[in-house]
């Protein structure tokens, strides 16, 4: 039974099962078996495949057995490529020659989601010769009735495999060694080259008098003469034709947009992959609207969102050589970016330096009101962290009441939260009382980064941006002291594994109760992952010249956001049905909600699974509750 039947029939199920790291391939026993039956598979196969099989690797010869085998039983024959569905944000690396355990041939690419969204799909392409210039395109996607999603509600990319440190996937830390590793969303796969043989990276820059690779996976001591910021490297606007190798896999990633407005139905349409083959595609517009996230302790208190690692009041200014435009345009689509990704609060780091630079403030500001960025609370408006001594003390009082004057007339509040600190010991954080009393005298709000410090601030330290791992116990004693916690740390951003983002950033921080997803960071030391420091770079997104290039661990981190903001509406709901105690049903069904959220294992549910049980919770109250 399809999920559009099963959601048609109000029996969506989701099961909490432990979500581990799904093994690629299958075990040697799995493995042996196949290869024995290797002979009946092969029997009417063209001869091509025959001759090829004896020349593949191990795992070359499994998958193709595999696709053959799935091919006959579907009582198919073997065209030119053969087609798996997969999940979009799978814990599995997906490269070449790994054949797709958790994909299923031949199926259609089925997507649901609620309006003013965005939600992707995948699909594997297998091929069983080259092919070059291959262009990836979707048919209109209509309903029944004939209503349509526009063309720029699709965006189709191609997953590109690439060099990283071999501490890829799992974590933020440096190694020198490499593997292979999917992780960029691109439009133009040729915009970076892979040799496999010598295991480097490369990035084409666009110069004046003709295109250049560079070489991008260099030990730091190595420079070679690639400037990330200034460099003309700049990927396709739409996805462009790509190359398909014989017997090897290839991811695409499809992404769809909806708007508030659009209508509520069942859109189907085709996904062609040129000539080859159709993929059928189903998308399931939900008729209700996501709220913005809110606390899983208070569905009226919302849950923050913002990122570390962005230039402050000058923007992008001094890395494009001083040009105002260019660094206004690359500002605005990283806001832009942000804010689509479910980052709605813009960071400006050292934004504020008295009236030195208040063109340049408002300049900022501008853009991020432009994006559509909240701004009320503004965080990080201002240090006030500790004062070295009486002058600096004096110097960091004047700063606090002019820019409470200033940002209270751009921004028109004064709902200002300074940061407190950049981690500060013991000493620091008592150093920085009498500063933080300054501001809380002017009516405004600490926020400081950094560990627990209950025996040495805990009155005056308003929102403690906790770093490592969330913790419920910490969470408890903020909120019992009035105050609120966000996390960072918990992995730093780096590892590429979409899943574990999307766990860490998402529902993990909602059921431990947390207030803020504010990590470290969204770009963090650019194109080249090996140098020998102890952390791998850190980044979301990669920079090309004006603009930014999404990654599957960023994908996550929205899903993430999403899932927040579909279990605050299934909250909302059913703490409202759970108070009709005249009307039976009404309040069995808004338990039964708040039990499933409350017996959620946050560490270890298959997160697309717990996705469709609370949208099966929210249909379910909508209706009774006749919403």
């Amino acid at each position: 039974m399809s999920l559009f039947t099963r959601m048609a029939a109000g029996v969506l199920f989701a099961g909490l099962v432990t979500c581990q790291l799904s093994a690629q391939m299958p075990d040697q026993p799995a493995r042996q078996k196949l290869l024995k039956e290797t002979e009946t598979i092969l029997q009417d196969v063209p001869a091509v495949h025959k001759e090829a099989f004896k020349t593949l690797s191990a795992n070359g010869k499994y998958n193709l057995l595999r696709v053959l085998q799935d091919i006959r039983n579907a009582k198919s024959t073997a065209g030119k490529v053969a087609i798996y569905t997969v999940p979009a944000l799978s814990n599995i690396p997906r490269v070449g020659d790994q054949f797709p355990m958790d994909g299923t041939f031949g199926a259609p690419l089925d997507i649901v989601m609620a309006r003013g969204e965005f939600e992707p799909g995948s699909i594997q392409v297998y091929a069983f010769q080259d092919q070059d210039k291959v262009q990836l395109s979707m048919s209109p996607l209509k309903t029944a009735d004939g209503k349509v999603l526009p063309a720029d509600a699709v965006d189709l990319k191609v997953i590109k495999v690439w060099y990283q440190n071999n501490n890829a996937w799992f974590n933020y830390f440096g190694d020198f060694t490499k593997k292979l590793v999917p992780e960029l969303l691109l439009n133009d796969e040729d915009l970076i080259r892979v040799d496999t043989e010598k295991k480097e990276n490369y990035v084409r820059v666009n110069y004046e008098n003709g295109k250049k690779y560079i070489w991008i996976s260099a030990p730091e001591q190595i420079d070679p003469g690639f400037n990330m910021s200034q460099e003309p490297v700049f990927d396709a606007a739409k996805l462009q034709p790509v190359k398909l190798d014989a017997y090897t896999f290839k991811q695409f990633f499809v992404t769809i947009r909806t708007t508030k407005d659009t209508a509520p139905g069942l859109y189907t349409g085709e996904l062609s992959v040129g000539s080859l083959a159709k993929v059928p595609v189903r998308v399931r517009v939900l008729p209700f609207v996501l709220p913005d996230p809110k606390t899983y302790y208070d569905t009226n208190a919302d849950f923050y969102t913002m990122l570390y690692c962005v230039p402050g009041m000058a923007q992008y200014y001094p890395q494009n050589g001083n040009v105002q435009e260019a660094s206004d345009k690359k500002a605005f689509a990283r806001l832009v970016n942000q804010l689509n990704h479910n980052v709605n609060y813009p960071l400006y780091m050292g934004l504020w330096n008295g009236y030195k630079n208040l063109k340049d403030v408002k300049n900022s500001l501008a853009l991020a009101k432009k994006a559509g960025m909240k701004m009320d609370p503004f965080f990080e408006a201002f240090s006030c962290a500790a004062s070295r001594n009486t002058e600096h003390f004096l110097t960091s009082v004047r700063r606090a009441k002019i820019a409470k004057q200033e940002l209270g007339k751009i921004l028109g509040h004064t709902n200002l939260w300074p940061a407190g600190g950049e981690e500060p010991g013991f000493n620091g954080v008592v150093n920085a009382r009498r500063n933080w009393k300054v501001v809380h005298d002017l009516g405004m709000h600490v926020m400081c980064n950094g560990g627990d410090r209950r025996h040495y601030s805990g009155y005056n330290d308003e929102f403690r941006v906790g770093g490592g791992f969330a913790s419920l116990d910490a969470a408890n004693f903020m909120h019992r002291i009035q105050s609120k916690i966000g996390n960072y740390a918990g992995p730093h951003t780096g590892p590429e594994n979409p899943d574990y983002m999307r766990r860490m950033h998402g529902i993990n921080l909602y059921k431990k109760d947390y207030d803020m997803m504010y990590n470290y960071g969204y770009h963090e030391g650019g194109w080249n992952d090996f140098h020998p420091n102890t952390y791998r770079n850190m980044c979301l997104v990669y920079y090309t010249y004006d603009n930014v290039i999404d990654t599957l661990a960023w994908e996550g981190i929205r899903e993430g956001i999403d899932d927040i903001r579909y279990a605050t509406l299934m909250m909302t709901l059913a703490k409202e049905a759970a108070k009709f105690g005249n009307k039976t049903e009404v309040f069995y069904a808004g338990r039964k909600a708040l039990q499933f959220m409350a017996l959620l294992r946050e560490e270890e549910a298959d997160l697309p699974a717990m996705r469709m049980e609370v949208i099966r919770h929210i249909i379910t109250l909508k209706a009774m509750l006749g919403k």
